[in-house]
């Protein structure tokens, strides 16, 4: 899920209804004029531990090692499971990462598994990151998140919002396929004034900044 854009879903909410679009499940909206493009190194850090989600998510499937799961265990078992395929290290947190595949301890059908998974999860991040990119910087596109990817998308009725002319395109999350990105053509002027409306609350917020900080001093002494 797109923290960073279910924080914007009360500010954005206004651009959302000017697209006259019923977005089932919304979970999340960004302004694309606001947003920068991923650069090529992120994108790269994004797709290195392909290999390393591959094998999680094939140790967790049910049964284990099945390819396309919907079923996934958590427990004592399948974390005592990974240690045997995967190499952990600890964060800067103090936390045991997985950071590498021991593929010694992998052959056969399960090391096939894990090349046809990553290759896919190199392909679907690259997919998701090069249409976001695509519309990075632009007033007349509207970024919405919402929980109706892969086979959701038929069951909440998202044919429904592809046959709005609002419509761009939309693309399954890389990380959870149940949710999806769609991009929605929106009004360039409503933006421009959203912009401009933004700017004077910042400005009115540096204004009272100093303000605020006199008032606590004067409460503190």
């Amino acid at each position: 899920m797109d923290i960073g854009a279910y924080a914007r879903i009360d500010d954005l909410s206004n651009i959302l209804a000017s697209a006259g679009v019923d977005i089932p499940r919304l979970r999340g909206l960004r302004l694309m004029a606001t947003e920068e493009k991923i650069s090529e190194e992120e994108i790269k850090e994004m797709t290195a531990s392909a290999d390393v989600d591959a094998v999680e998510d094939l140790v967790r499937s049910c049964p284990p090692w099945s390819v396309g799961s919907d079923c996934h265990s958590y427990c004592w078992r399948t974390d005592k499971n990974l240690r045997r395929f995967l190499v952990y290290t600890k964060d800067e947190s103090g936390y045991d990462r997985p950071t590498a595949v021991r593929w010694e301890k992998i052959h056969g059908k399960r090391r096939k598994k894990i090349k046809l998974l990553t290759k896919t999860q190199v392909k679907r991040i690259r997919k998701s990151m090069d249409t976001f990119n695509k519309y990075a910087g632009r007033k007349d596109v509207l970024y919405v998140h919402a929980r109706i990817g892969g086979n959701n998308w038929v069951f909440f009725g998202g044919q429904k919002v592809a046959e709005h002319p609002a419509f761009i395109e939309r693309v399954d999350d890389w990380f959870d396929s149940t949710y999806c990105d769609i991009y929605l053509k929106v009004d360039e002027s409503i933006v421009e004034q959203y912009l401009k409306e933004e700017k004077e609350r910042e400005k009115e917020a540096e204004k009272e900044s100093p303000a605020l900080s006199e008032a606590a001093a004067a409460d503190e002494s």
